[in-house]
């Protein structure tokens, strides 16, 4: 699920780099399941919510579930895993990761 280079972000074409480098598959951004990067979806919602959102593993090993964290505080867990060329893709799409994401904050300020 490449872009065209000029589309990307520093940090992805230092990934980039760095993969091709060492010899390594070609560097994808972690994402949700039905495709959506992370990256594009997070930033949004921590603007319009004024939180901060973490996806977070603590000494987990693979395939351990991770946990999502807004504002420090674990809301749930969510399942991590890799693709054959070893990009991350968390276990929820993204339109059930932003509803999740409004009910917690919503909750919060009820």
């Amino acid at each position: 699920m490449v872009v065209e280079s000029e589309e990307l972000p520093d940090w992805w074409i230092e990934n980039q780099s760095i993969k091709s480098s060492m010899d390594l598959p070609v560097y994808d951004p972690p994402r949700f399941e039905d495709g959506i990067y992370t990256h594009t979806i997070v930033p949004v919602l921590e603007e319009e919510l004024g939180c901060k959102i973490l996806f977070i593993g603590i000494d987990v090993k693979y395939p351990d579930d991770w946990e999502i964290r807004i504002d420090d505080i674990p809301v749930c867990g969510i399942k991590k895993y890799r693709t054959q060329e070893a990009n991350t893709i968390y276990g929820v799409n993204s339109e059930k990761f932003r509803e999740m994401v409004r009910r917690e904050m919503g909750e919060r300020v009820a």
